[in-house]
């Protein structure tokens, strides 16, 4: 079985890696269960129930063995950690468990990425306006928007990821890793 873990901000291309490479492989995406809950990919009033959804379902896949794309940012170290511990807590021992990480190395280049995700946005694809204002997670606006954040946020998760990763093969648990820069 694996786990595809992709990392990269708004418009780096996730989603169209997915389709392209891996149409058949069971995605999971945050994006997609906050449109059902809510009527709006935007909306971030129920990311509570959006998680508990995510995580259900990773754990059904899992627990039938089936190769897994949790389509989401992954921008830090706790998203990692609760994609492997919600798998590693769920898997039965003897089943092989592979975590692809991939780097969207689109990231790099925030202009990029927000020019993509202005013309989704013009061209009415539903996708999460990451275009507005970020906020510091107390509800204090700064001074960039949610795509600049990201491009922080990916800028050092790149940096920890094979450290995080290492940090779990040594401690014991039973898998295979591999990081790619896509």
């Amino acid at each position: 079985m694996t786990i595809y873990i992709p990392i990269g901000i708004s418009g780096s291309g996730k989603s169209s890696y997915q389709k392209k490479f891996l149409p058949k492989v069971n995605v999971i995406c945050p994006d997609t269960i906050r449109k059902q809950l809510t009527g709006d990919v935007s909306n971030q009033s129920m990311n509570t129930e959006v998680w508990i959804v995510a995580y259900d379902q990773l754990e059904s896949y899992v627990v039938k063995g089936e190769d897994v794309y949790f389509s989401s940012t992954n921008l830090s170290t706790k998203a990692i950690d609760l994609v492997i511990n919600k798998v590693e807590s769920v898997r039965a021992k003897n089943l092989k468990v592979k975590y692809e990480i991939l780097l969207l190395t689109d990231s790099e280049d925030e202009e990029l990425c927000r020019s993509r995700v202005r013309a989704d946005l013009e061209n009415k694809i539903d996708r999460s306006n990451t275009l507005v204002q970020a906020d510091d997670g107390e509800g204090n606006l700064l001074d960039y928007d949610v795509i600049h954040k990201q491009h922080e946020d990916y800028l050092k998760m790149k940096n920890e990821v094979k450290g995080v990763m290492s940090a779990y093969f040594e401690s014991g648990l039973d898998f295979e890793y591999e990081i790619k820069e896509i």
